[in-house]
């Protein structure tokens, strides 16, 4: 499902590495922005990381989200700047 809303960008974290149980590399990506209901940390995929990159901090955009489901856990992703 792809949401948009208004929210203040907070920053990009750093990329995380992990192994599976495979031993093969993976990293993750996210981000965190803000809104009045709180903050909340956002999956970036590969291709979006650009676009992330560039947003300032304390800023408000309106994000692109896509709301998933992934291993039966809900996730969020973004998807870039509406």
């Amino acid at each position: 499902m792809l949401v948009t809303g208004k929210a203040e960008f907070r920053r990009v974290n750093e990329t995380y590495y992990f192994k599976d149980e495979r031993d093969r590399e993976h990293a993750y990506n996210s981000m965190e922005i803000e809104d009045d209901y709180g903050r909340i940390t956002v999956t970036i995929p590969d291709d979006a990381m650009e676009i992330a990159k560039k947003l300032e901090r304390g800023k408000f955009y309106n994000f692109q989200l896509d709301l998933r489901e992934f291993r039966g856990k809900k996730k969020v992703y973004f998807v870039g700047i509406a």
